[in-house]
């Protein structure tokens, strides 16, 4: 009966001190049972979709401890970048490459911090054990917000390259940092798909996650609303820093218009919407 627990476990994608752990209560329960023992490949299953969401779970927070090591290391560069006065976007060694890096550190964060969040929000809540679908979203979430942070690491090396930033070292550095520690949870993030969990379920999407159901039948208004008052915030800092309303507008329409780019091409992915 072990024996087949083992086989069962390992084909359900248990294996190691998860499996290791299961054999032995298995153990301690035929020994107490007197030889009564369930179907194994029943039990696997059982044990595979709580190993499952355990690891899951696990591995968001992984990731939320990466990305908020990028979060404070992003801070940081920024912080090294304004000692010495920001350059100018067009003032790169290639235009291209110096507006490109420029434009996905003021855009790419935002991804990032959204879909972190809602990542580590979903995994809190989840049941033990939770459906699959549930767990892809919280897997799919975890890699948009490590690709995120990956993304803007790499284009602080890009932007110590094309400016001449004071403490570019020090960015290199701090970026390098922020590359491994993603490396490191997006491991233990891969790891976690691994039990093959049942039942598959059905995933909520963001109006779940919020509590707030009865908006899912009007969420492009939702979507254009929100991306409406992000717009409208960024009006307000740009034009209390530049001086003009222009200034604002500069800055408030592009942050609109990325709010809802990223809800067409990520709404599905990150269970924005279904």
């Amino acid at each position: 009966m072990i024996e087949d627990l083992r086989r069962e476990l390992a084909a359900a994608g248990v294996r190691g001190r998860w499996q290791r752990r299961a054999l032995e209560e298995a153990r301690d329960h035929v020994a107490e049972s007197e030889g009564a023992f369930g179907d194994p490949r029943a039990l696997a299953a059982d044990i595979a979709s709580v190993v499952g969401t355990s690891r899951t779970r696990r591995a968001a927070w992984a990731a939320f401890v990466a990305l908020a090591l990028t979060g404070a290391a992003y801070l940081a560069a920024w912080s090294l970048v304004a000692d010495g006065g920001q350059p100018d976007i067009a003032s790169g060694k290639s235009l291209a490459l110096g507006v490109a890096a420029t434009l996905a550190l003021f855009f790419v964060p935002q991804v990032t911090f959204v879909a972190g969040v809602l990542m580590l929000w979903r995994a809190v809540r989840l049941p033990t054990p939770a459906p699959a679908s549930e767990l892809r979203v919280v897997l799919r979430r975890a890699a948009v917000a490590l690709t995120g942070g990956a993304i803007t690491a790499g284009c602080w090396v890009l932007y110590v390259q094309q400016f001449a930033v004071p403490h570019g070292a020090a960015i290199a550095v701090l970026a390098s940092v922020v590359l491994a520690a993603l490396a490191a949870s997006a491991w233990i993030v891969r790891g976690a798909s691994g039990p093959r969990v049942t039942p598959e379920g059905t995933a909520g999407d963001v109006f779940d996650d919020l509590g707030l159901p009865a908006l899912r039948a009007r969420q492009w208004a939702f979507a254009i609303s929100f991306a409406a008052l992000v717009g409208a915030a960024a009006v307000v800092v740009g034009w209390r820093a530049e001086g003009t309303v222009v200034d604002g507008l500069v800055r408030g329409l592009p942050e609109a218009t990325a709010v809802l780019i990223a809800y067409v091409t990520l709404g599905r992915v990150l269970s924005l919407r279904r």
